[in-house]
């Protein structure tokens, strides 16, 4: 799978794609990339990841990848600006071209 920028936008808006950004270039550390990539391969059926910033969660009965902007959300930011969802194969794809997705902003 191949990340489609405009078809991002179009389906989950300019803001996610915004937080996208924003979470790829903070969880910059290829290390981040490849303990999140594994949780994903590894059919995990439920997880959490807290970083500085971000908060990334599945839960056992959510299909979902969950990413929150935990930080920007406790100083009083709606959850509709600090929080998107993901499909699984688009997590990982995403994780995958994380560095081409950053520099193609």
């Amino acid at each position: 799978m191949i990340f489609n920028k405009e078809k991002f936008i179009k389906e989950k808006g300019q803001k996610a794609y915004s937080l996208l950004l924003d979470f790829l270039s903070e969880e910059s550390n290829l290390l981040c990339y490849k303990e999140l990539e594994f949780l994903m391969l590894e059919n995990i059926r439920s997880f959490e990841y807290e970083s500085n910033v971000y908060w990334i969660t599945k839960f056992r009965d959510d299909d979902k990848i969950h990413i929150i902007d935990e930080v920007t959300e406790t100083h009083g930011c709606p959850s509709n600006f600090t929080r998107f969802s993901l499909d699984k194969e688009e997590f990982i794809a995403i994780l995958k071209e994380a560095k081409e997705i950053i520099k193609s902003k």
